[in-house]
C-alpha cells in the first residue's frame, strides 16, 4: 500500500499496468481510495534493491534488463504522430512544442514558482540562458512520440539480483523522445559514484544501434533532453524555496549549454 495527495499519479500507475509483462514488470494496481487527506493505492509488493543504490559493477549487471524493459517501452503504442505531452500539459503539436512549455506551471502543481524564482537571481538568469538555448537548438527537431517514465531513479525502479523486478510511480510519465530516459539518469551522474565508472550513455548508444532504433540527430536530442531536465528542475526547487538544490541544477545544465 502507497499514500499520496495526488489520485491522478496512482491513476498512471493503474493505466501503465496494462503495458506490463516479463521485461517490463510494472505492479498490478487492484485499489485505489481515500486516505489521510490524499489517497491510496493497493498494487502487487516489489521486492529488491533500488536501481540508483547499486555500484557499478550492479549497473553493468544489470543494465541489459533495463534496456530489455525500455525496449519493450518504446513498443507501447501512442495515438498520433504528433502526440507529444504529459497528461497535466494537454497534447503538444511537436516534440519542441512540449520541450517549451517547460516555463509554464504543471496545472496546480508549482504554482507561484516564477514568483519564487525572482528572489533566487542566479536561478533566475541561469533559467533564462538555458531556455534560451532550448528555443535555440529545437527548431527542426524529429522525433516519433514514446512512452517516457521520466523517473527512473528515486527508488522507482527495483533491481533483484540481475533483472528487474519492479517499474512503479508513472506519475511523471508523459509521451517524448525515448532518450529522454537515460538522459535523465546521465543528467545526475554526479549523484551517484557508480555512474561515475560506468558510461551509461555510450552503453545505451551501442544498445539503441544495435536494436535499430532511431538514432538521427542523436547529439541534439539528447543536449535537448538535458537543457529540459535541467529547467524542469529548476522550476521545481524555485517551488519547494530549495536554493542549493536549485544552484546544483544550474550548475550540471551549464555542462550542456
Amino acid at each position: 500500500m502507497r499514500f499520496g495527495r495526488r489520485r491522478d499519479d496512482f491513476e498512471k500507475d493503474r493505466n501503465a499496468s496494462a503495458w506490463g509483462s516479463a521485461a517490463l514488470p510494472i505492479p498490478a494496481v487492484s485499489e485505489i481510495g481515500e486516505a489521510f487527506d490524499g489517497h491510496y493505492a493497493i498494487s502487487t509488493r516489489v521486492y529488491g534493491t533500488p536501481l540508483e543504490s547499486l555500484d557499478a559493477d550492479g549497473w553493468r549487471a544489470v543494465t541489459p534488463k533495463l534496456f530489455e524493459a525500455l525496449d519493450e517501452l518504446r513498443a507501447v503504442p501512442v495515438d498520433g504522430p504528433d502526440c507529444f505531452g504529459a497528461t497535466d500539459l494537454g497534447i503538444r503539436a511537436t516534440w519542441r512544442e512540449y520541450l517549451l512549455t517547460v516555463d509554464l506551471p504543471r496545472s496546480s502543481r508549482l504554482s507561484g514558482w516564477r514568483e519564487r524564482l525572482r528572489a533566487h537571481p542566479g536561478g533566475e538568469r541561469a533559467f533564462a540562458r538555458g531556455y534560451a538555448e532550448l528555443e535555440r537548438l529545437s527548431p527542426g527537431v524529429d522525433v516519433a512520440p514514446h512512452v517516457v517514465h521520466g523517473d527512473l531513479v528515486n527508488r522507482n525502479v527495483y533491481v533483484d539480483g540481475t533483472v528487474i523486478s519492479g517499474i512503479f510511480d508513472w506519475g511523471c510519465s508523459f509521451t517524448g523522445d525515448f532518450a529522454y530516459e537515460i538522459a535523465l539518469i546521465v543528467f545526475w551522474t554526479s549523484w551517484y559514484d557508480a555512474l561515475v565508472e560506468f558510461d551509461l550513455l555510450a552503453a545505451a548508444l551501442e544498445h539503441w544501434a544495435a536494436v535499430g532504433a532511431d538514432l538521427r540527430d542523436i547529439e541534439r536530442r539528447l543536449r535537448l533532453c538535458a537543457i529540459h531536465i535541467g529547467l524542469s528542475h529548476i522550476v521545481y526547487n524555485a517551488f519547494l524555496g530549495n536554493g542549493p538544490a536549485l544552484d546544483a541544477c544550474a550548475e550540471r545544465m551549464r555542462l550542456y549549454l
